[in-house]
């Protein structure tokens, strides 16, 4: 007779219920056009709830902010200097629905 080695390990796992990812359905990704630019630039979005839409510096100084009524929204960059900004997109509670990068240049 032989001898026969069985060995066992135990695993625990735990279930937690919760959300691990945004649909891209109910959070849209918006689209900026033209970027880089050097005067205005259109910045579409879907979402619903977006309500304010910011330009923020690479420091983090809000240089433009406006009310977003409408699906498309125009937004004067001209008195910017040339560089990388950030277009923040928040909703009434002024939690923050995206961030998307902007490049200013040209006059």
């Amino acid at each position: 007779m032989g001898l026969i080695n069985l060995s066992y390990n135990q695993v625990d796992c735990d279930y937690i219920e919760g959300v691990t990812a945004i649909d891209e359905a109910l959070n849209p990704k918006p689209s900026i056009f033209p970027n880089p630019s050097p005067d205005f630039v259109s910045l579409k979005s879907e979402n619903p709830l977006l309500k304010k839409v910011l330009v923020v510096d690479i420091l983090g100084k809000v240089r433009i902010q406006q009310q977003a009524f409408q699906e498309l929204q125009k937004i004067d960059i001209r008195h910017l200097e040339n560089g990388l900004f950030f277009i923040l997109g928040e909703d009434k509670k002024g939690e923050i629905l995206f961030t998307e990068k902007l490049t200013k240049y040209g006059s």
